[in-house]
């Protein structure tokens, strides 16, 4: 058990020092005959209790030895901060679909997230707290398909349920749509009896379906 316990703050610049200003709770701060904060001789354990919004917990402790020759004294803790990313495919297909609008809900406040070229929709600095997901508006090609996801953000990440992630996958299915093939010759000529074969894929192995002209 450590015989002192000490709780401090960072301040806007990200410094914290052991003296009153960014004191929180815990024992008495030592002090000097001016009145001045000193650190006590012997060993010191620094651990993070809590990161900033949006930022993951350092999870490492950091021990420090003070002896009486020594002036000055720090150490550097660095934070990740959390980050999702949705992706968004046509169904059963790598193939991404871009301008699909999500809303983004937290604490009622909204805002409209739309994927990019990639099907991509990044976020990063999410704070802590309950997070939902509605899909809004498919791309105009694609059939909505209503998605909603609610996911909670923690000091060590992000989770679905009890399961921690950091991206989810989600499809749409393509809208019906109908093909009108008009087929002539160099004079206008309607042509009757030509055979037309649709393909699944863009190498041209997987038929769909195959039609002929009246």
């Amino acid at each position: 058990e450590p015989l002192k316990t000490w709780v401090f703050k960072t301040d806007s610049n990200g410094f914290l020092y052991f003296d009153e200003d960014h004191f929180v709770s815990g024992d008495e701060i030592y002090k000097d005959d001016e009145n001045n904060p000193i650190l006590p001789l012997g060993t010191l354990i620094l651990e993070e209790k809590k990161p900033a919004q949006g930022y993951l917990k350092q999870e490492r402790k950091v021990l420090k030895n003070i002896c009486d020759t020594e002036f000055f004294s720090y150490s550097i803790f660095y934070n990740d901060k959390n980050e999702f990313t949705i992706y968004k495919y046509q169904d059963h297909t790598p193939i991404p679909i871009k301008d699909t609008v999500f809303v983004h809900t937290f604490n009622e406040k909204e805002e409209r997230l739309i994927t990019d070229e990639n099907g991509c929709i990044h976020m990063e600095g999410l704070e802590i707290g309950m997070h939902s997901l509605q899909e809004e508006k498919a791309n105009k090609h694609y059939q909505n398909e209503n998605i909603k996801l609610d996911f909670e953000v923690k000091e060590d990440g992000i989770y679905l349920e009890d399961e921690k992630v950091n991206q989810v996958i989600f499809e749409n299915k393509v809208k019906d749509f109908s093909l009108q093939i008009h087929k002539t010759d160099p004079f206008q000529m309607d042509l009757e009896n030509v055979t037309f074969t649709l393909f699944k894929d863009e190498d041209c192995t997987q038929i769909m379906d195959i039609q002929t002209t009246d």
